[in-house]
C-alpha cells in the first residue's frame, strides 16, 4: 500500500518553529486543503507513524515544511521521521521562487532535508505544472538545479527525477501529462499532483524514457543448497517475476552453497555490477563477517530491497521435559552446557545469538552452549523429532507445519511483539525479560558498485512483485512478516541487524571484527 498524503510533519515543537502567514504550523495536518479555510491542528510523529505502520503502509509521502519567507526553517526537520524508511518527502518546488521573492534562502532547508533523509527519499512536487505566479516546469526546474548544486552528481539525478519514479513505478507508463495547462488545472488534486510529478520527472531526466533493463539472461544466486529456506524464497521470487511478466529477460536460480553462504556471496561479488546477477542475503552474511569466517563485509553487497522479516523461535518436541521458556532459562542458568541446541546453518547465526542472550539474562554461561549446525532448517527439525537434539532455534516459519501438526511446542520468539496466527500464544523473549529482539530479514542484493539505474529497475520490479496477490498469499501461508523496504530501508536494516548480532556474538566470545 502506498499513501500519498498532504501531511506536514517535521516537529511538534511550535516554540522552535518560526510562524508566519505563509508558513504552516510545524507538525500539522491540513483539515481542508482545497477550501481556502485551512486549519492546522497539532500532531506528533508518533501519531502519524504508528497508525501508518498498523495499516500496513509500505510507503508514504509527507509534504515538506514551507520555506516561503525570510526564515531558515532547517532546524524544524525532525530526524525521528527519517528512522522510518517508508517515509518519503515531497519538496515543494514553488517554495524556491517564493523564498527568493520574500528575501529568504531555501538552500539551508534543502541541505538539511538531504542530510537527514537522503536524496533518494526526496522528490519535487507541485499541484501546478504551470504555476500562475512562478512559471512553467522548465523555469522552476532550472532554479531547483541551482539550489541543488551542493549535491553530488549522482544525487542531483535522484531528487529532481528518479526518486519519483522509484516511489511511483507505474508513473511513466500510466500517465501522460497534458500540454493544455487549463485542462490539467481542472483535474482532481490527486491526479493533478501526479501529472505534475511526471512532468518534473521527464523534464529533469529525459533519459528515463529509455530506462535500463536487462539485455541478457539473469542469474539469481542462492548461497545455500537446493531445498533450503532461503533457496525456496529466491525460487519463489524468480517464479513470481516470470509468471507475472515483471522482468524483461529470462532468469534462473543457481546454487553456490558452502561456508555458511560465503561461497555464494563471494561468487556474486565477483560478477560484473551490471544488473544481471543478484543474490538473496540472510543474517549469515553479517555473522560471518563478525566472527571472521569471511573477508566479505555486509556493505560489500549492494542492497536492492528487503522482502520480509522472520524471527527466531525456540522449539522443543511435544514430549520434551522442558515445559516452557522460563523452565529453559532455569536450566540454562543451572548448566548452560546441559542442553544440545540446533542453531541454524552456521555458528553465530540468529538462533545461536538468541540462545546466548537468553542464557546471559538467565545468569548462565553463553559460551558453554552445546550448539550444533545443520545444512538446512528442515534437517534440524528432523533431528528434533528424532530426539538427537533437545532444542532448535530456527526461523519461526520453519516451525509452522510441525506446530500445526502438534509435533512440537514453541517456547519463545525474538519478535518485538507477539506474532499473529498460529504463533499468537507464543511469548516474546522481551516479555520474559530477555533483551533478544532480533530481526532476520530476507533481502535481495547485487554486487558491490551496482549502479543506480540497475538498482531502480530491480527495486521497481520487486515492489511490483510484493504487491501481487500471489506474493501476499505466500507471506500469509508461510507466516512471513511483511517488512518490504527499498534500497535505503534495506541498508538501514542491515546496519541495525549488524549491531544486534555483534552484541550477541560478543557474549559468545565469537566476535572478531
Amino acid at each position: 500500500m502506498i499513501v500519498d498524503t498532504r501531511v506536514y510533519v517535521f516537529t511538534a515543537d511550535r516554540k522552535k518553529y518560526p510562524q508566519s502567514r505563509d508558513t504552516p504550523r510545524a507538525g500539522s495536518i491540513p483539515s481542508n486543503t482545497d477550501s481556502g479555510q485551512t486549519e492546522w491542528p497539532l500532531t506528533t510523529i508518533e501519531n502519524l507513524i504508528t497508525p501508518m505502520n498498523e495499516a500496513g503502509v509500505d510507503k508514504a509521502t509527507l509534504v515538506q515544511a514551507s520555506c516561503a519567507d525570510k526564515y531558515d526553517n532547517s532546524h524544524a526537520i525532525d530526524a525521528a521521521l527519517a528512522k522510518n524508511p517508508n517515509v518519503y518527502i515531497k519538496a515543494a518546488i514553488n517554495n524556491i521562487a517564493a523564498a527568493r521573492e520574500g528575501g529568504g534562502k531555501p538552500e539551508p532547508l534543502y541541505a538539511k532535508l538531504v542530510d537527514v533523509f537522503g536524496a533518494r527519499r526526496i522528490m519535487w512536487s507541485s499541484n501546478y505544472p504551470a504555476h500562475p505566479k512562478f512559471g512553467r516546469v522548465k523555469t522552476r526546474l532550472n532554479e531547483s538545479k541551482k539550489v541543488l548544486a551542493f549535491l553530488s552528481a549522482e544525487n542531483q539525478t535522484w531528487t529532481p527525477g528518479k526518486s519519483a519514479l522509484a516511489f511511483y513505478p507505474a508513473l511513466q507508463s500510466s500517465l501522460k501529462p497534458s500540454r493544455d495547462d487549463r485542462r490539467v488545472m481542472r483535474m482532481p488534486p490527486a491526479r493533478r499532483s501526479a501529472v505534475a510529478a511526471l512532468a518534473f520527472l521527464l523534464a529533469a531526466t529525459p533519459s528515463l524514457a529509455q530506462q535500463w533493463k536487462p539485455t541478457r539472461h539473469v542469474e539469481l544466486i542462492s548461497a545455500s543448497g537446493v531445498g533450503s529456506a532461503s533457496d525456496g524464497v529466491l525460487r519463489l521470487v524468480e517464479r513470481t517475476l516470470q509468471e507475472k511478466k515483471l522482468i524483461d529477460a529470462t532468469s534462473t536460480v543457481i546454487n553456490k552453497p558452502g561456508g555458511g553462504g560465503n561461497v555464494g556471496w563471494m561468487y556474486t561479488n565477483q560478477q560484473p555490477a551490471d544488473g544481471h546477477h543478484l543474490t538473496i542475503i540472510i543474517g549469515n552474511l553479517i555473522s560471518n563477517q563478525i566472527i571472521g569466517s569471511s573477508p566479505l563485509a555486509y556493505t560489500d553487497l549492494t542492497c536492492v530491497a528487503q522482502l520480509f522479516s522472520e524471527y527466531t523461535a525456540v522449539g522443543v518436541r511435544t514430549e520434551s521435559p522442558i515445559k516452557d521458556a522460563k523452565d529453559l532459562m532455569a536450566r540454562l542458568k543451572a548448566d548452560s552446557g546441559s542442553i544440545s541446541v540446533a542453531v541454524g546453518t552456521a555458528f553465530g547465526g540468529s538462533g545461536h545469538i538468541a540462545l546466548a542472550l537468553a542464557a546471559k539474562d538467565a545468569g548462565g554461561e553463553p559460551k558453554r552452549l552445546k550448539a550444533v549446525v545443520f545444512p538446512g532448517f528442515s534437517q534440524s527439525v528432523a533431528a528434533l523429532y528424532g530426539g538427537h537434539i533437545d532444542l532448535a532455534a530456527n526461523p519461526h516459519s520453519s516451525f509452522l507445519g510441525p506446530l500445526r501438526e502438534g509435533r512440537i511446542r514453541v517456547l519463545a520468539v525474538t519478535a518485538p511483539q507477539r506474532l499473529p496466527g498460529d504463533f499468537a500464544n507464543v511469548p516474546t523473549w522481551k516479555e520474559l525479560g530477555v533483551d533478544a529482539d532480533i530481526e532476520a530479514f530476507r533481502a535481495i542484493a547485487g554486487p558491490k558498485g551496482l549502479g543506480a539505474p540497475q538498482v531502480a529497475y530491480w527495486e521497481a520490479r520487486l515492489r511490483a512483485m510484493a504487491a501481487t496477490e500471489e506474493w501476499k498469499q505466500a507471506l500469509e501461508k508461510r507466516a512471513w512478516v511483511n517488512r518490504y523496504a527499498g534500497p535505503e530501508g534495506c541498508a538501514a536494516g542491515l546496519k541495525r541487524q549488524y549491531a544486534q548480532m555483534r552484541r550477541g556474538l560478543a557474549e559468545l566470545g565469537l566476535a572478531k571484527d
